[in-house]
């Protein structure tokens, strides 16, 4: 074999090489990738179940039930509430 052959050889095969390590590389990436979309959706989905229970969380008739009920607060009796009158400014 000339040299030119040889060197050809050990070209090619540092090319195949370099094929298969490219090729090794890009599935851990698609693996990394497939793995990270897969995290986002269920994210997502806990996202909207977190923001649904928000929502009934905050909800007005929940709110009054828990403060009437654990905090054993009631609405103001209108014949004992007082009004205050405002005072015009600069006055005493």
């Amino acid at each position: 074999m000339t040299r030119i052959d040889l060197l050809l050889l050990v070209a090619c095969l540092l090319t195949a090489l370099g094929v298969v390590q490219v090729q090794y590389e890009s599935r851990q990436l698609y693996t990394a990738v497939d793995r990270a979309q897969r995290q986002q959706r269920e994210l997502a989905i806990e996202h909207e179940a977190l923001r649904a229970q928000r929502r009934t969380e905050a909800a007005a008739s929940r709110v009054q039930r828990v403060a009437e009920d654990k905090l054993g607060m009631r609405a103001p009796d209108p014949s004992r509430t007082l009004y205050l009158q405002p005072t015009p400014a600069g006055g005493n």
